[in-house]
């Protein structure tokens, strides 16, 4: 095909618009399918935030404690990746904070810029001191025991979705590719099933040249029929006044 026939210019054309829709699309999915991932993990911290809520207390001095361990073990494993901490809010006199085993000494900060939902839950991202990627989700509650406001944060390892998400886009990738090179496949049958006339119509042409043919001849599209009828016409007024010329010489 030459650079500048119809053809290449239909199969070019379509293949750009496919490959950006294709990409578009494959950014939609993995955008969705993240979001997802997010929602899901959110669950299992509200799940672990809610059992806290019913296990802390806080004594006199306002100072909050968990009379039994929870039952993840990744919270009592230094640095796993999976922390929780109680803190105080605004300054509270006398409150103290409490935080899971995992955490150490360190302590997580809820961002400013943290997006919160309806209820007031802040959801992010941090890393903490060994540079793990964490998903977190923090809220404000008043204890029972206690009129002090305190901030709950849980935080899970999202590292460890890494080889899921890597999966799943290995395989999007590998999907879209196949679609694609189906995609390019189709349009070069359409392209060469749709221009099949025209091509017709150029041997037809060639045959009247050399004298082969004195009409165009054949069962031709809607789209192109008026022009094979033209074409034509304008054969046989030319034979006519050839014919004319010939008569008067």
């Amino acid at each position: 095909m030459r650079p500048s026939s119809l053809s290449s210019r239909l199969i070019v054309s379509s293949a750009i618009v496919s490959v950006v829709l294709l990409v578009a699309a494959g950014l939609v999915l993995a955008g969705l399918f993240t979001a997802a991932l997010e929602r899901n993990f959110d669950q299992r911290l509200r799940s672990v935030m809610d059992g806290l809520l019913a296990a802390v207390e806080v004594d006199g001095a306002g100072t909050p404690s968990l009379p039994r361990a929870l039952a993840d073990p990744r919270f009592s494993l230094p640095l796993s990746g999976w922390y929780w901490q109680i803190t105080p809010l605004g300054g509270a006199a006398g409150a103290g904070d409490l935080a899971s085993e995992s955490l150490l000494e360190q302590r997580l900060a809820v961002p400013e810029a943290a997006a919160r939902d309806g209820d007031g839950v802040a959801s992010f991202y941090l890393r903490d001191t060994s540079g793990v990627r964490l998903r977190a989700i923090a809220q404000a509650f008043t204890l029972p025991g206690s009129t002090a406001r305190y901030s709950l944060l849980v935080a899970g390892n999202f590292d460890e979705l890494g080889a899921e998400m890597t999966a799943f886009n290995r395989a999007l990738v590998a999907s879209l590719v196949l679609l694609g090179l189906g995609l390019v496949l189709a349009i070069l049958v359409q392209v060469r099933f749709g221009l099949g006339p025209l091509r017709g119509m150029q041997e037809n042409l060639a045959s009247i040249r050399r004298g082969e043919a004195e009409q165009l001849k054949g069962d031709y599209p809607s789209e192109i029929r008026p022009v094979a009828e033209e074409l034509n016409l304008l054969i046989q007024s030319n034979v006519e006044i050839v014919e004319r010329a010939r008569t008067q010489v």
